[in-house]
């Protein structure tokens, strides 16, 4: 299920980049984002799947 992305919640995310290596940079928006989903996933398989609580 596609999951649109709310306005209001990507000018949040992108407040404070003015700079292209703000974006793309290593501790910049995108890779912060992918460590945050990643462990929101594999903290979810490990509840769900495994039966592991997190923590």
């Amino acid at each position: 299920m596609a999951k649109k992305i709310d306005d209001a919640v990507l000018d949040e995310l992108l407040r404070g980049c003015e700079r292209p290596e703000d974006l793309m940079a290593d501790g910049g928006l995108m890779k912060e984002l992918r460590k945050a989903l990643m462990q929101r996933m594999l903290g979810a398989e490990l509840t769900e799947h495994l039966g592991y609580e997190h923590g």
